[in-house]
């Protein structure tokens, strides 16, 4: 019996011992996955200030590189990627920090479960050491992960590096954009008053120069009508062109002085006739204006087709034409759907008031 008493003392005072080393090691391994676990943190905020940073110079880039080259853009490029990359390795090593928290509270239940399970010491013993193998191997993974995100961190703070170089280009860059879009505004200033002072004297070249054009096509139209001419030196070069421009036709044929016998055998004389794809144009021309010139004409515009066969598929308008042309006769002949041609700055132009659409025959 003092045998298996002795036995049995040895076997509590190691029991105790193992207790001990137990509670040291336990105590110890808490301590270094606190200080770790501190560490992990103290560094990922670091790590999420640094990225905030990172962010706010991104964003003061972006701002500063639209207006930069294809080299700043790529620098940018490179950023956001670096950016993106530190922003999955913080998420890499919380989820490491999530994974050590559940691997340290189940390590304390191993634990408390073996002070409750004495009786099964070598048992629990063995389980502990397969656990404190498996905490030694995600240690060990946690630290490639750490210097793994320390390589990272160099590798960003050499891309700031070369963005800050890059910016200082850039701010150089813009301050001769600067000086030079002053001196541009400066020009475009003096440009700018001569512009006005030259755009007065246009203008008033260019009313003296249409005051006098309309004065010569005056006195030439006087000269015509006096030698009997204004159909050839009025109408015939100034009808075509008012036709394209009030109508936006292309004359085809163009006859000045026409003549042609009526159905009572005799000739009568047409002062011109345009002529387009669909349309007629008869023209009259007067040195002056009356109720009755326009009265005669409506009966000449009435008997066209009678005369020009060839022409029956068209639509005709008529288009008196004057030197003078009064306000009364011009409204009257508005009313019975006549166009009116006087003197202007260009030979002759529409009377008509704007917007006024002729009568077809």
């Amino acid at each position: 019996m003092p045998g298996v008493i002795e036995r049995v003392d040895r076997l509590e005072e190691a029991l105790v011992q193992y207790m001990r080393v137990v509670g040291q090691a336990q105590a110890q391994t808490e301590a270094e996955l606190r200080e770790f676990k501190e560490e992990i943190r103290n560094d990922t905020e670091k790590l999420k200030m640094q990225v905030d940073r990172v962010d706010k110079q991104l964003v003061e880039t972006n701002e500063q590189l639209a207006r930069t080259d294809k080299q700043i853009a790529e620098t940018d490029e490179q950023l956001k990627i670096a950016s993106a990359q530190t922003y999955k390795q913080i998420e890499l090593t919380n989820e490491q920090l999530a994974r050590t928290d559940k691997q340290l509270a189940e390590t304390n239940e191993q634990l408390a479960r073996t002070d409750k399970q004495l009786a099964e010491t070598n048992e629990q013993l063995a389980r502990t050491d397969k656990q404190l193998a498996e905490t030694d191997e995600q240690l060990k993974l946690t630290d490639k992960q750490l210097a793994e995100t320390d390589e990272q961190l160099k590798l960003t703070d050499k891309q700031l590096a070369e963005t800050d170089e890059q910016l200082k280009i850039t701010d150089k860059q813009l301050a001769e954009t600067d000086e030079q879009l002053k001196l541009t505004d400066k020009q475009l200033a003096e440009t700018d008053e001569q512009l006005k002072i030259t755009s007065k004297e246009v203008d008033r070249l260019s009313k003296n120069i249409e005051m006098f054009r309309h004065d010569c096509n005056v006195q030439w139209g006087k000269m015509s009508a006096k030698q009997g001419t204004m159909v050839e030196d009025l109408i015939h070069p100034s009808l075509p062109r008012i036709i394209n421009e009030y109508f936006g036709f292309k004359v085809i044929d163009m006859m000045i002085r026409r003549k042609k016998e009526c159905q009572d055998g005799n000739l009568k004389e047409f002062d011109a006739i345009a002529v387009t794809r669909d349309y007629v144009f008869l023209n009259s021309t007067k040195s002056s204006l009356s109720s009755e010139s326009v009265n005669t004409f409506i009966k000449d515009l009435d008997g066209f087709k009678d005369i020009f066969h060839e022409y029956a598929a068209k639509k005709l308008v008529g288009i008196l034409a004057s030197l003078f042309v009064e306000k009364s006769v011009l409204a009257y002949a508005e009313r019975r759907g006549l166009m009116v041609l006087g003197v202007g700055g260009w030979l002759m132009e529409v009377k008509n008031i704007q917007g006024f659409i002729p009568k077809q025959w």
